[in-house]
């Protein structure tokens, strides 16, 4: 019998990712991803959040990942939203630093280069 993993990375459980929706409870959506988005999502935090967040040195919440399209819809998110293929994830930072600070890390530093490689990745499948 195979242990069924509580973490989608090292710092992201699964109730983060998608299973702790209290919208979905609140609606009884099963918020389950597709495979494909599994392994967007799978991309994103070991190639985006994983690094950003040994860069911050300090936690960060993720405050939504994966969203199907009956939860979005519940949550009045955009019809094309990147959550729907596992593509977004937003952020709350934890710290001393502040969301605003964690956004210009991203931009301005090299994680744009990795967001531009994996908005590559993601467009063309590759």
């Amino acid at each position: 019998m195979t242990k069924k993993s509580t973490t989608f990375s090292k710092h992201i459980s699964i109730k983060e990712a998608y299973a702790g929706s209290n919208t979905a409870k609140k609606h009884k959506i099963d918020n389950t991803p597709p495979r494909y988005a599994m392994e967007n999502m799978k991309i994103l935090a070991e190639e985006l959040f994983e690094p950003l967040r040994k860069e911050i040195g300090h936690p960060i919440r993720v405050s939504s990942f994966f969203r199907g399209k009956e939860l979005n819809a519940a949550l009045k998110g955009a019809e094309q939203s990147q959550h729907l293929t596992g593509q977004a994830i937003d952020l709350i930072s934890n710290g001393k630093m502040t969301n605003s600070d964690i956004f210009y890390l991203i931009k301005n530093k090299t994680f744009n280069i990795i967001l531009i490689l994996l908005m590559i990745t993601f467009l063309f499948n590759l």
